[in-house]
This record gives structure tokens, sequence and C-alpha cells, in this order.
């Protein structure tokens, strides 16, 4: 469970330990520059017409700011995940996910866009999270998009195990 900022620890700890307690290992990745905390799972499902799915997870502090805005960050990512995915070749009966999710100052200005349905990729998803600093508000996308739709009820579950605790506009 996530604790605001004024509780034992910033709301970016708390994302961190929510990462770490739903299965995943660290990794490393560089995005926009910066090295970002990194944690990547990996999922079988035969609901998912027998595909393994690859989540990456990254942890983005933006409340210092950022000159690589959020949207372009989130595509580095997807990216990334793409290109770390290892085993098969993408689309040969796996996949992965980028699931950043930026700590910023307020969330209303990346409300929309996190809670949109995202850009299609061949064989990589994206999900993106906005935290407020203080825990008080999040955003992703609630609604299924078409692309990856088999995934949509794993990646919003995800989602809530990582920064349910948070708000309640949830």
């Amino acid at each position: 469970m996530i604790e605001p900022a004024d509780g034992a620890g910033s709301v970016t700890d708390s994302v961190m330990r929510a990462a770490a307690q739903v299965g995943t290992r660290t990794e490393d990745a560089v995005l926009g520059g910066r090295p970002c905390p990194t944690f990547r799972r990996s999922d079988f499902r035969v609901a998912w017409v027998a595909t393994r799915m690859h989540t990456f997870i990254y942890v983005l502090d933006l409340t210092a700011g950022s000159h690589v805005p959020p949207p372009d960050l989130a595509q580095e990512a997807r990216v990334w995940a793409r290109d770390h995915k290892g085993g098969l070749p993408g689309g040969m009966q796996t996949g992965s996910t980028a699931m950043p999710v930026f700590i910023v100052p307020e969330v209303n200005s990346a409300r929309a866009w996190a809670e949109s349905r995202q850009p299609a990729m061949f064989a990589v998803g994206l999900f993106p999270i906005a935290v407020r600093a203080d825990g008080r508000q999040v955003a992703y996308r609630r609604k299924s998009q078409f692309v990856g739709f088999v995934y949509e009820r794993f990646r919003r579950s995800l989602a809530s195990a990582l920064v349910g605790g948070l708000a309640p506009d949830l």
C-alpha cells in the first residue's frame, strides 16, 4: 500500500516498494538521458491467446521538472521495453508493456493523456500512470483500447497494485 509524502517515505519510494512487491526484478534503464528505476516481470496466460507479456515498470520523478515531456519519455520507455525484452521476437507469442509511473507536481495537465488510448505499436503496449507528488491524485486508463485489449484487465490490476492505495478518485 502506498503512503502519501507526509507518511513514511515519499510517493516515489512507495511506488518502488509496491513494484518490488508485485513480483518484479530490477533493471537499469536510461530515459530522457537520466537513470530510471525500472522493474520487470514476465507473465504467461492461456487467456492471452497463450502469450507471454513482459511488463516494464519505470518510476520517473518529474517533480523537479524535466526537459523531456511525459509523452516523449513514455515513448522512450516503450522502445526500451521492446529492445530489452529478450526471448522470442515481439509478436511471436510474446510482447511487452511499458508502464511508466510519472510522479508530477500536479496531475491535471497529464490526466487526459494518461487516461486516453495510446497509439498502437506492434507487440509493445503503453500504459502510462500519472501520480501527484503528494499521492492524492492518480490518473491512468480505465477503458480498454482495441489494440492489446486482452491484456487490459491485467494492466489495470497491476496499476491498482502500484498506486491504488493513494487517491480517493480511483
